[in-house]
C-alpha cells in the first residue's frame, strides 16, 4: 500500500476491530509544535489555524465489518483447525507442498503453442501429482482439462441456484536462472523444509496458493461436508507468460458455462497482510492497474563509422529514452482512488503514521488543500513508491542497436514497460508519446509515426521514429465494490476471523483491520473480468512469509502456508452459507 512510517515496539491486548460503517467517529488533533512546521513542509498549501481541532467526521475513515465465523460447520472447521495445528496434519500439509515444488514446472517465454512444444508436459506431472495427492477431489469433483493443461475442478453444490465461488492458482513457475544455481541455499526444486520453511521455485508463487486451495476441499471432503454452493478450483499453467493459454481459455469456458458475471466472487493471488507496531492490516487487492509495453525503433542511415552524423541511431534513441524520463507521466493522490482509501485505512489504526500525515489524510476527505498537502508529504517520504500507486509508469526495460563497431547503426529500438493508474487507459497512455516526442521530431528533423499517425518534419528526414505497441494492451481493471458488497463483508470478515484465531505467535495482541488495495503487477484475473464483479487478489500469507519471488532462494514459511489452508476452508464454508451473495 506504499507505507512509509518506521516500526515501533508494543503488544497490546488482542482485539479485532469491529466498527459499523457510519457509526465511528473519529477525532485526530495536531500540536502546536506539529503546526509550527507545517508551512516549512507543505510550502505555500494553505492550512487550517492552529486552534483548529480536526473535524468530527459522520462516516468511518475505514469501516469494518464482524468476524464471519461459520456457523453450521463450526464443529467442522474447528476440527480442521485442530488437524492443521496437529503434529499429523503439519507434516501432510508441508509435504504436499514440497512435492509440489519438486515438480518443475518451469515455464520459458521461448515455449510453442501447448500442443506443439513438448516442454508444456511438465505440466502433466503436477495434474498426476495432484491426482495421488488429493484423492476425494479426484473422486467426487467434476475435472476439466482445459487446453490440455489447464484444470477446472467443479465441486457441485446442491442448490444451482446459488453462484459459485471461484478460487484461482498457476501451476507454472518462473525458470531458474542455471547461472545462479550455487546461489541457491538449497537447491530450487528440493522443496526441502527444514522446520521453518519450504524452500525451491514456486513454494511462494504460486505453489502454496495451488496447493493451499486444493487441500482445503480435501479435508472438507474427508469430513464428509457437501456444499449447497458450487466450489470451483481453476489452475491456469502459463500465468508468469501472461495467461493467454490457460486462465484466458478457462475463463471462456466458465462463462460459458456460468454466463456473464455468473460467480458470486473469486479469489486468486494478490494481496497480503503485514504486521506494523500493534496493527495486522490485510490488504485485498480490489483493484488492478493495466499494462502496456511500447516499442520505439530508430531508423538513420547506414555508413561507415569514420564519418558519423551529429546523432547516430543509437544516439537519437538515447536522447529519446532521456527526453521520456524526464517527462514521468503526472501522479496525483485522487479521493475516488483505491491507493487513497487504502492509505486512509492506516490513517484510522496505524499509529505509526506521523500526526501530521495521519491529519493531512483525514482532512483530505473534503479538503482539497489537506490533499495536496497529503500528496506532497508522500512524494517526500518516496516519490518512486508514490508514483507506482498513484500513477502511470513508465520502465525502459529493453534497448538494442548496432552491429559492427565500425558500421553506424541502421536500427535501433527500446520497450518501455507501462503499469497504467486505474482512472486511465490504454489509449490516454499512448497519446502521450506523440505529446513528448513530436516536438523532439521537428527539432531533430526527423519523422515520427506514433501508433499509425504521422508528426514531425514534411520534406527530406534524417530518419524516422517509429512508436507501436508489442501486443494488445490491458485496461485497468474494474473496481471491485467493497463498503456496502456482501462479497467484501464476506471476505473480511473471513480474514478477520481466521487471524484472530490463528496460533501465530506473531499476530498475539494485535489489532486487525482489513483495508482495501491495488495491485499495480498483473495477474491472471484480467481473463476472469467477465465471469464476476467480485474479483479479489489476496492470497492470505504474510508479507514476512515469503522471500525470493522470481529470483534465488525462493522459501515460504511452513506456518503462513497452513494459515492460508486455515482462511480457504474458512471462505468455503462462510461464502456457503452466505445469504448476501
Amino acid at each position: 500500500m506504499g507505507r512509509l512510517p518506521e516500526s515501533r515496539s508494543g503488544s497490546p491486548p488482542r482485539r479485532v476491530l469491529v466498527v459499523a460503517a457510519g457509526l465511528v467517529v473519529l477525532a485526530l488533533y495536531w500540536s502546536f509544535s506539529d503546526l509550527l512546521c507545517f508551512h516549512s513542509l507543505v510550502g505555500h498549501v494553505p492550512v487550517p489555524a492552529a486552534s483548529a481541532p480536526l473535524p468530527i467526521f459522520k462516516h468511518s475513515l475505514c469501516p469494518q465489518v464482524k468476524p464471519l465465523n461459520p456457523t453450521k460447520g463450526d464443529p467442522l472447521f474447528q476440527d480442521i483447525d485442530a488437524y492443521l495445528m496437529s503434529c499429523e496434519g503439519k507434516n501432510w500439509t508441508i509435504d504436499s507442498l514440497s512435492q509440489a515444488v519438486r515438480t518443475p514446472t518451469q515455464l520459458f517465454d521461448d515455449f510453442e503453442l501447448p500442443g506443439e512444444d513438448p516442454r508444456w508436459d511438465v505440466m502433466l506431472d503436477m495434474h498426476d501429482f495432484l491426482r495421488g495427492r488429493f484423492p476425494l477431489v479426484h473422486a467426487k469433483l467434476d475435472i476439466h482439462k482445459i487446453n490440455r493443461y489447464g484444470l477446472v475442478y467443479t465441486w457441485k453444490g446442491s442448490d444451482e441456484s446459488l453462484k459459485p465461488l471461484v478460487l484461482t492458482a498457476h501451476m507454472d513457475v518462473v525458470p531458474v536462472n542455471p547461472e545462479t544455481r550455487r546461489e541457491w541455499d538449497q537447491p530450487p526444486f528440493s522443496g526441502l523444509f527444514d522446520g521453518n520453511n519450504v524452500w525451491g521455485r514456486g513454494s511462494a508463487d504460486d505453489k502454496a496458493m495451488l496447493i493451499g486451495t486444493i487441500t482445503a476441499i480435501e479435508l472438507l471432503l474427508q469430513r464428509g461436508y457437501m456444499p449447497r454452493r458450487t466450489v470451483i478450483l481453476a489452475y491456469g499453467f502459463d500465468e508468469e507468460r501472461g495467461g493467454r493459454n490457460g486462465a484466458r481459455t478457462i475463463g471462456q469456458h466458465l462463462v460459458e458455462l456460468y454466463g456473464q458475471n455468473g460467480a458470486a466472487m473469486l479469489i486468486d493471488e494478490g494481496g497480503q497482510y503485514f504486521i506494523h507496531d500493534d496493527i495486522v492490516m490485510a490488504i485485498p487487492n480490489v483493484a488492478e492497474k493495466g499494462a502496456l509495453n511500447v516499442q520505439i525503433e530508430v531508423a538513420t542511415p547506414g555508413g561507415h563509422s569514420s564519418v558519423p552524423p551529429a546523432h547516430t541511431g543509437i544516439g537519437v534513441l538515447s536522447r529519446i529514452v532521456a527526453l521520456l524520463e524526464d517527462n514521468p507521466f503526472p501522479a496525483m493522490l485522487k479521493r475516488d482512488s483505491t491507493y487513497f482509501r487504502s492509505l486512509r485505512c492506516e490513517a484510522a489504526y496505524d499509529d505509526s503514521f506521523s500526526d501530521e500525515l495521519r491529519g493531512y489524510l483525514a482532512r483530505a476527505i473534503s479538503d482539497d488543500a489537506a490533499l495536496k498537502a497529503a500528496q506532497k508529504k508522500l512524494l517526500q517520504l518516496d516519490e518512486n513508491l508514490f508514483r507506482a500507486f498513484a500513477g502511470t509508469t513508465q520502465a525502459v526495460d529493453v534497448i538494442h542497436g548496432g552491429l559492427k563497431y565500425n558500421a553506424l547503426p541502421e536500427r535501433a529500438h527500446a520497450i518501455i514497460n507501462h503499469r497504467i493508474a486505474e482512472d486511465s487507459s490504454v489509449a490516454e497512455t499512448a497519446s502521450r508519446y506523440a505529446q513528448v516526442l513530436a516536438p523532439f521530431a521537428t527539432r531533430m528533423n526527423l519523422t515520427l509515426e506514433s501508433f499509425g499517425t504521422m508528426y514531425g518534419v514534411q520534406g527530406p528526414a534524417d530518419g524516422h521514429i517509429t512508436v507501436s505497441t508489442i501486443r494488445r494492451g490491458l485496461n485497468p481493471a474494474p473496481v471491485t465494490p467493497t463498503e456496502g458488497s456482501g462479497a467484501w463483508e464476506v471476505l473480511s470478515g473471513t480474514i478477520l476471523s481466521s487471524l484472530d484465531t490463528s496460533e501465530r505467535a506473531e499476530l498475539a495482541g494485535k489489532q486487525i483491520v482489513v483495508a482495501p488495495g491495488i495491485m499495480i503487477a498483473n495477474s491472471d484475473t484480467k481473463w476472469y473480468r467477465r465471469l464476476t464483479r467480485n474479483i479479489f487478489r489476496y492470497g492470505h500469507i504474510g508479507k514476512t512469509d515469503r522471500d525470493g519471488m522470481h529470483t534465488v532462494n525462493e522459501a515460504i514459511k511452513a506456518e503462513g502456508y497452513i494459515e492460508g489452508i486455515r482462511f480457504y476452508t474458512r471462505l468455503i464454508l462462510n461464502v456457503d452459507e452466505s445469504s448476501l451473495l
